[in-house]
């Protein structure tokens, strides 16, 4: 009887003895670390990151598009954006601006609008004063400034009510000499001051209104201030030109003349962008 136990026993053992090396292989081995993020991944993050808010946006997930801005903002806030002069950062605060008023706004059902039928629209609008009517009129992309090419983009929340207060005075409009496929205006004067109701044609949209260019500076200055810009830019002051040197004398006249050296004045330097 004990034999036969014996032999029982005996494939037994060597399953032990694999089983245990198992164990002892699975707990011994290494964790794998992951490498740090290169430079280079970071570059791909934001770019990943930017054509995600993009396709969210696009599809009305207005959330994930704040968020993957929000996420911008705090990791690549200090990189400058290669299309102009301002940073990633300036860029996502815009865009988280713009998408909670596409948030708040909803999807919208309006049919898409003519020029004719915008611009009666927002002088009906203008005329009795109507807030809520102008805001669903205007993008949430707005732009203001003294012309449409100098403008800052804005909500059209901090715009309304200081046009309102500056306009209340204009009775009539005009469309002016500006129009053509892509872009319009409404147009008036009050006192000297005139008042630019920016149009243009979007493709899905038809024609929106998209900005208010006026030459008034205080009230430039109050709707900045309402932004939080507190006064609108002033254009950067321009260098002081170089002094032309003075035309060295003439050399005293030698049996062998020399040509006098000519003097040029120096090349003007260019003035920064404002």
């Amino acid at each position: 009887m004990k034999s036969n136990l014996a032999l029982l026993m005996i494939p037994v053992l060597p399953i032990l003895v694999v089983l245990s090396f198992i164990g002892v292989s699975c707990s011994t081995k290494p964790s794998i670390q992951k490498p740090a993020p290169s430079a280079v991944g970071q570059e791909r993050g934001l770019t990943e990151l930017l054509e995600f808010a993009r396709v969210q946006e696009s599809g009305g997930k207005f959330d994930d598009a704040i968020r993957s801005n929000e996420e911008i903002l705090a990791r690549f806030a200090g990189e400058s954006s290669t299309q102009d002069d301002r940073s990633f950062g300036e860029l996502a605060q815009d865009n988280i601006k713009r998408l909670r008023c596409l948030k708040r706004r909803g999807p919208t059902s309006a049919k898409r609008l003519t020029l004719s039928e915008l611009r009666r629209g927002l002088i009906r609008a203008l005329n009795r004063i109507d807030h809520k009517r102008l805001m669903k009129f205007a993008s949430c992309s707005f732009l203001v400034g003294p012309t449409d090419s100098e403008g800052f983009f804005v909500e059209p929340s901090t715009v309304i009510p200081e046009l309102l207060g500056a306009i209340k005075k204009v009775k009539k409009w005009d469309t002016g000499d500006y129009d053509d496929e892509s872009q319009a205006r409404l147009q008036s004067e009050d006192g000297g001051t005139r008042h630019h109701l920016l149009l243009k044609k979007e493709n899905k949209l038809g024609w929106i209104w998209y900005g208010y260019a006026t030459g008034d500076p205080e009230v430039r200055d109050r709707i900045f201030e309402k932004t939080g810009l507190l006064i609108a830019p002033s254009p950067i002051p321009s260098p002081a030109p170089s002094p032309i040197p003075s035309p060295a004398p003439s050399p005293i006249p030698s049996p062998v003349p020399s040509p006098s050296p000519s003097e040029s004045p120096s090349p003007p330097i260019p003035s920064p962008n404002a």
